[in-house]
């Protein structure tokens, strides 16, 4: 039986470094809009789904999702392993692949090539963490292991609050792969949003091509050009 695999994406209106991130403008569009259209671009994931809280401020986080033809699940506000349980048991998911809306230059071409490393191998987690750029960001998770996190006693709110963070906390529990991305992948530069300062980087690199689908090649070759 072939498992199903889709792409989650959370996100919220509230930010304490830069409060309603998800809509500020990248290339004209809302920056979860030019994320999700990015990830719309795999060629092996069919299953795009945003996962949200119930809280009536990001009603319209959820409106562009559903514009966008994302499946929208709403769940706890701080609980993030609840909601992405609930989003994955919601839409039937055998194996998630965790985006932040904080990441808009994660795209389909990255998702692919992702899936096509860990391909037929074992494994309760996959990240890219500490080898992509920073920004470049996804995690490919077990959601039968992810349920049995979610109803762990040991889990803290801290836990709850950072989806893969148990993971982590037990690594001699779980067995966690590490994605390697090409060499012409690898750069210096930071293309995640926590700030103005990010928002305002992201932006102008974004600027200097026509449309948001730029391939990660182009992004990298941008920044060894000083954009």
């Amino acid at each position: 039986m072939n498992k199903k695999v889709g792409i989650i994406v959370s996100a919220r209106i509230d930010s304490s470094r830069l409060p309603g991130k998800a809509l500020k403008l990248i290339q004209g569009k809302p920056m979860l809009e030019f994320l999700l259209l990015r990830l719309r671009e795999s060629q092996i994931i069919n299953e795009f789904i945003f996962a949200t809280t119930k809280r009536e401020n990001d009603d319209l986080l959820s409106d562009l999702a559903i514009r966008c033809k994302y499946k929208v699940f709403r769940g706890s506000t701080n609980n993030l392993i609840d909601r992405y349980v609930g989003a994955a048991k919601r839409y039937n998911l055998d194996t998630v692949i965790r985006v932040t809306g904080d990441c808009p230059f994660v795209n389909g071409e990255m998702i692919d090539f992702c899936l096509n490393r860990i391909k037929n191998r074992k494994f309760d987690l996959a990240s890219t963490k500490g080898l992509f750029p920073k920004g470049l960001d996804i995690e490919i998770y077990n959601c039968s292991i992810m349920e049995r996190i979610s109803s762990s006693k040991l889990l803290s709110e801290d836990d709850k609050e950072h989806l893969t963070l148990f993971f982590y906390k037990n690594i001699k529990k779980y067995n966690i792969l590490y994605i390697k991305p090409p060499s012409k992948w690898v750069g210096a530069l930071s293309y995640t949003v926590d700030t103005p300062e990010d928002y305002k980087n992201i932006a102008k690199i974004a600027n200097n091509f026509a449309n948001p689908c730029f391939s990660i090649d182009e992004i990298v070759n941008l920044e060894n050009h000083d954009y």
